[in-house]
């Protein structure tokens, strides 16, 4: 999966398209009708309509750097005005301005955002229209990211009717707008981050001189935008024949690419894994099937994870007698990363150690018999078999195991622990991971909703994904209740000889969140964090990440979609029910979400629910055999 990296374009004439291209820009955004078009329909009586363009009225054709143009529709065209006629001749136009851009090639159009947020929906009807015709272009609409200060949403509310109207159909794209002075809030800012921006629109009056005269983005400015060029957009600059801009054509393009260039590095989980961002994965089902190559390989990438399992190993070690012999069971051992760990911490510690390495998949076992002849001179006693049905006539000090899934026990390491946990030292035994607990938290977008919607398939809404999230916004504040636990496993459980059909492992949560600002809930992401031993911890939970295994990719979040998107108004509360199941053959996740308003006297109106996604594992279930 290769990543995008941003390009710049600019406003430009169809004669000059050559000359922009020479002066370093990407691409080009070139006006696809004339004045004379707009002189023309004003002209026309209320029953007479375009038919076709008139030379003058065509300002490009079809040539040689076509796939590197942007088509401009007309800036009088307006969808959402009052006059019926106006917005009558609007859409025509604008459908005839589509229509030919299609046949010149053209990849998308760039057309003016709505002006009144009264019409908005006759300017939703009007894109869903074209969106509908045969013209298979991507509409671009331009939209400020701020419309004032009465209501900083505004305009990404006019938007998420359109989208909404338009079913989110996947070539409508934001063409998100930075005025000079915008100075918007972070909720904001991030607001439009999980939008599907394709393009950022600034003007060329943006630009200050810097001490030698050359046009730079303000500090203020430059900050917006460097976030949003992590989503490698097109960079398209207007006003680029405005006589009193600062400097040259030619400047900005370097300006720019120069930007692009001297970004901070992306976080390290991104360059091991960039090409996974926004990327669904079904979780994997550990129990029932067998890992691949490739998949183990992609595991023993983490440094940070086995850094803190060789910790781990080494302090449990440390705290037992120093002339015992200690003997270590890795259960899953796969190919063998876990033994490294707990070989190495033996000799760092200057512990005795007997080495026990478990595996069930025979592909990867054949790696561990090469590794022991290799690596470990045989000194490791290799097992063939499911841990939950080992038996071995000596019991085990410390069991060593990696089998969390993304939200901690959704690839089922509780029903793979309890059935091991029996040869551990009853007394003195130790579990590495010892316990962890799962959180999530509400999220909007898009993105990943549509990307499970476009699977076409009756049981993608009842499925949760891993995924490297990106284009996603966080709906509740940025304070300690943004992310809540849900519940959390210990191992070893006594409570395994108290219930049968693995009832004991049944889990259910309800939990509550804030909205202060409005936005739409297309699912939730889940996190845990584990205690490997004592203080020794691993999280992919954004809050204590960076304290406890700082830059781990091991695992991704999950994301555990609701069917119907919900809109949810400012100042109001999202509920979220999750259910983990189990009826001894497998297990399954059930959830359902409800939204409230809150009132100024503390009371709560009902305001919208969702169904009860995977209702009896009918959808998807983790298979315990």
């Amino acid at each position: 999966m290769a990543s995008k990296t941003p390009t710049v374009g600019i406003h430009s004439s169809k004669e000059a398209i050559y000359l922009s291209l020479q002066e370093g820009y990407d691409f080009v955004g070139v006006r696809l009708s004339t004045d004379a078009l707009k002189q023309r329909v004003e002209s026309l009586e209320p029953f007479e309509s375009v038919q076709e363009f008139f030379d003058s009225e065509i300002a490009y054709h079809p040539e040689e750097y076509v796939n590197k143009v942007v088509g401009l529709t007309s800036e009088w065209i307006e969808l959402d005005s009052n006059d019926a006629l106006i917005a009558q001749r609007s859409e025509e136009i604008l459908m005839k301005e589509v229509s030919f851009a299609s046949y010149c090639g053209l990849a998308s159009v760039l057309c003016n955002g709505p002006k009144y947020a009264d019409n908005i929906t006759q300017y939703a009807r009007s894109c869903s229209t074209i969106l509908n015709s045969s013209y298979n272009i991507t509409l671009v609409l331009q939209f400020p990211i701020e419309y004032g200060q009465e209501d900083l949403f505004e305009s990404w509310k006019m938007w998420n009717i359109v989208r909404t109207s338009c079913k989110y159909n996947p070539r409508l794209q934001v063409a998100l707008e930075l005025p000079p002075s915008c100075s918007p809030p972070i909720e904001l800012v991030n607001r439009w981050y999980a939008e599907p921006i394709g393009m950022i629109s600034l003007s060329c009056m943006a630009f200050v001189p810097n001490p030698t005269g050359y046009p730079v983005l303000s500090r203020k400015l430059r900050a917006i935008f460097s976030l949003y060029l992590r989503l490698n957009p097109k960079v398209f600059l207007r006003d680029s024949n405005v006589p009193d801009k600062i400097g040259e054509s030619p400047d900005y393009s370097i300006y720019m690419k120069h930007l692009f260039d001297t970004q901070p590095p992306a976080p390290l989980v991104e360059e091991f894994a960039g090409g996974y961002k926004d990327y669904l994965q079904i979780p994997l089902q550990p129990l029932s099937h067998n890992l691949e190559n490739i998949t183990y390989e992609i595991f023993e990438r983490d440094p940070v994870k086995y850094a803190q399992y060789e910790q781990a190993i080494f302090a449990a070690l440390n705290d037992r007698d120093a002339n015992s012999v200690t003997r270590i069971a890795v259960v899953g051992a796969g190919r063998g990363p876990l033994v490294d760990c707990a070989l190495r911490a033996a000799i760092s510690s200057a512990r005795t150690v007997d080495m026990i390495a478990l595996e069930k998949n025979p592909n990867a076992f054949a790696m561990l018999l090469l590794r022991n002849r290799q690596d470990w001179a045989g000194k490791v006693t290799l097992v063939f078999g499911d841990m939950r049905e080992w038996n071995p006539d000596y019991k085990i000090d410390i069991l060593v195991s990696e089998l969390l899934g993304s939200m901690a026990d959704n690839e089922l390491s509780p029903e793979c622990l309890d059935g091991v946990q029996r040869v551990l030292n009853p007394i003195t035994g130790i579990s590495i991971p010892s316990s962890y607990a799962s959180y999530i938290t509400p999220i909007m977008s898009p993105k990943l909703w549509s990307e499970v919607r476009n699977m076409n398939d009756a049981s993608a809404f009842a499925r949760q994904y891993v995924v490297l999230m990106n284009s996603v916004d966080f709906l509740a504040p940025n304070d300690e209740f943004r992310f809540q636990p849900l519940w959390s496993f210990h191992h070893p459980n006594d409570e395994t000889k108290l219930f049968s059909k693995n009832q004991h492992n049944r889990r259910n949560a309800a939990v509550r969140f804030q909205a202060t600002n409005p936005g739409v809930l297309h699912g939730f992401a889940g996190y845990f964090e584990a205690t490997l031993y004592k203080n020794i911890s691993l999280s992919t939970l954004p809050t204590t990440m960076e304290e406890k295994s700082p830059d781990m990719f091991s695992w991704f979040p999950i994301y555990i979609p609701i069917e119907k998107p919900m809109y949810v108004p400012e100042n109001s509360q999202l509920q979220l029910h999750l259910w983990r199941m189990t009826d001894g053959a497998r297990v399954w996740f059930e959830w359902s979400a409800n939204t409230y308003l809150v009132l100024r006297n503390g009371s709560h109106i009902h305001l919208s629910s969702t169904d009860i996604h995977n209702a009896s594992g009918r959808g998807f279930s983790y298979l315990m055999n």
